[in-house]
């Protein structure tokens, strides 16, 4: 996603692969927004790799690859001093991060603004508004992001608690790939031949292939998570009912959430995999869960509707639902089935093929699962306990959401022109591309700034 106010011919032009490349060296001063200012100073620099046995020049920042960690909490505004040392233009994409009237720092280059030159300079600015978890940057021109790319890890503000247990350590885990020749000469070739692009020569996990590859670490490398995800015996989950509070359309309300997240989180499994989810209830409100579309062969204590399969789950009790996916493949989802608490709580559930069994359709790239929704601005629990009182039809929601956000077209939604694409590469370099134009709104906070002196030229 990308905002621009640049001329349509330079949007027309608009090469779509993201690659950028950041340092971390905090420099903290008191900023006028409730957190503080964080400098970073990139360096964009040739620097020597070797991997899969062969040592090659990439495009780095500070030497390092992947790019260092930004590191940030709820309300800090950062600062990103871009010096571009190498032959290449570059650009900047901050993935992720909501660009809240600052659209000029986006990134996507010919987009929301022209490359970083060789030897120029640009500064990024934005501030972290309303958001918590872990995103990532990269560099959004050409296909640089196949080296230029780092996590951003987004803290919540001091003395505000995680929406979850506090985790002792956090450690980012970025995927990528590793192609021996250079990147740039890949989609050369095939954008001159109309052909696909060679294939990477490794798969990497934040940097390095895996120990399956020559000129690796050697050994059986034994990965699980920590979070009760034991798939050799079910998918299993813990899901806490709690309070959190969400901004939407200019204004803050506390919701009803799954483990802090809204919509909540995504349920993945396999044809035949059993799926075992403990739900503690820590809200005021009565709690049950219903897996919309499952089957429920023989498991119909888990099937959620209130008073129905189940009484609620009650504040302070757990129930744990178990039941196994049997003879169905594709995206359904799960919600609240109690009152109207599934106006929050909520989310996708996808159910994968079994192991060697091919989709009934081609593989997709990558599935990313769209929910619709309403959001309402007033409790809704309020708005149906009127409604029952009264006989009328419940008041209508405040604005209509995909994925629990409300469309740009809202009261403080993002302003600019919003550029969408495809994350394959070669997709976006084939012309898989468009920019979405938001308009100003009336009010001030509804108006993009002019663009900062030293945006780059073209």
């Amino acid at each position: 996603m990308a905002v621009s106010l640049l001329p349509s011919s330079l949007l027309m032009t608009a090469l779509a692969f993201s690659c950028i490349v950041l340092f971390t060296f905090p420099v903290k001063t008191e900023s006028q927004q409730t957190g503080i200012t964080r400098h970073y100073q990139f360096n964009i620099q040739m620097t020597k790799v070797t991997r899969l046995c062969e040592t090659k020049s990439i495009v780095t920042v500070n030497g390092q690859f992947p790019g260092p960690k930004i590191v940030a909490r709820e309300g800090d505004q950062v600062v990103v001093r871009v010096v571009n040392h190498v032959h290449y233009n570059i650009s900047l994409h901050w993935h992720g991060v909501r660009q809240l009237r600052s659209a000029w720092a986006d990134g996507p280059a010919y987009v929301t603004q022209c490359p970083i030159q060789k030897g120029s300079t640009y500064v990024y600015n934005f501030t972290i508004v309303g958001q918590r978890g872990t995103l990532w940057w990269h560099a959004h021109i050409s296909w640089l992001r196949a080296t230029l790319y780092g996590p951003i890890v987004i803290l919540p503000k001091l003395g505000v608690p995680y929406p979850f247990v506090k985790p002792y350590k956090e450690v980012p885990i970025i995927f990528g790939e590793w192609w021996k020749a250079d990147t740039e000469a890949v989609i050369s070739q095939a954008l001159q031949t109309g052909g696909g692009p060679n294939v990477s020569d490794a798969y990497t996990i934040n940097g390095l292939p895996g120990p399956l590859y020559n000129c690796s670490a050697k050994g059986v490398w034994f990965m699980h998570c920590h979070l009760e995800v034991h798939t050799s015996w079910g998918l299993r989950m813990a899901w806490l009912i709690q309070m959190t509070n969400v901004t939407r359309l200019c204004e803050t309300k506390s919701i009803v959430t799954v483990n802090g997240q809204f919509p909540g989180p995504k349920i993945v499994a396999r044809e035949g995999d059993r799926v075992v989810v403990r739900v503690v209830n820590h809200v005021h409100y009565n709690i049950s869960l219903h897996w919309h579309g499952v089957r429920q062969l023989r498991s119909a204590w888990a099937d959620g509707p209130a008073y129905v399969t189940q009484c609620p789950i009650q504040k302070g009790s757990t129930y744990v639902y178990n039941f196994t996916i049997v003879g169905q493949r594709g995206t359904l989802w799960w919600h609240a089935h109690i009152s109207w608490l599934r106006a929050t709580v909520y989310g996708p559930i996808i159910i994968l093929p079994k192991l060697g069994v091919p989709y009934p359709f081609v593989k997709p790239y990558k599935e990313v699962p769209i929910i619709f929704g309403e959001w309402w601005k007033a409790d809704t629990e309020a708005v149906i306990s009127q409604a029952l009182q009264t006989g009328g039809g419940p008041n209508v929601s405040d604005a209509y959401t995909i994925n629990g956000l409300p469309g740009p077209l809202y009261n403080c939604s993002a302003k600019g022109v919003w550029f969408m694409h495809c994350h394959l590469e070669v997709h976006t370099s084939w012309g898989l591309r468009m920019a979405w134009l938001v308009l100003d709104g009336n009010l001030p906070n509804q108006k993009l700034p002019p663009p900062p002196s030293d945006l780059p030229k073209c």
